[in-house]
């Protein structure tokens, strides 16, 4: 029915998927690996946070829409970091750089997730905003690294 629809998307939980991990600053992972969910990604940020700028922490598997998603990241972000996860398929941050459009934002490369997540958030001010996406891997990376390295320290 639709009532049940309707209450199955309002206790839906989905890791990965706009998962706030932590307010002050915001730290915010999505799974967004291609275009159209990069697009809505962006809309949602602009929704949620109108006029402020991103801090990007993006890796992505090299057989993915890498320019059409940074198409799209590069309208929210102020900062991209370009880092690479585990999974054989992941591109090399330095590939990925060389794809971006012309941006108007700083582009760093730090291709362990972990350190990347360290860096980002030690030069994160307490209102900044967080986003790590590109790829499911990279969601799952910042997740378990948030979780087991950063989570006690940084109490919301």
């Amino acid at each position: 029915s639709d009532r049940s629809i309707q209450k199955g998307f309002e206790t839906v939980n989905w890791p990965g998927r706009f998962e706030l991990l932590h307010k002050n600053p915001y730290l915010i992972i999505d799974a967004a690996h291609n275009f159209d969910s990069s697009k809505r990604l962006v809309e949602t940020i602009q929704e949620l946070f109108p006029q402020k700028k991103v801090t990007i922490i993006f890796g992505a598997s090299e057989d993915k829409d890498i320019p059409g998603m940074m198409q799209n990241f590069v309208k929210i972000a102020n900062r991209i970091i370009l880092t690479k996860s585990i999974h054989p398929r992941a591109a090399k941050p330095e590939v990925i750089q060389q794809v971006l459009p012309a941006l108007s934002c700083d582009t760093i490369i730090i291709e362990d997730v972990q350190q990347a997540l360290e860096y980002t958030l030690e030069h994160a001010k307490k209102d900044d905003i967080i986003l790590a996406c590109g790829s499911v891997f990279i969601a799952a990376a910042i997740r378990e690294s948030w979780f087991e390295k950063f989570a006690e320290k940084n109490t919301q």
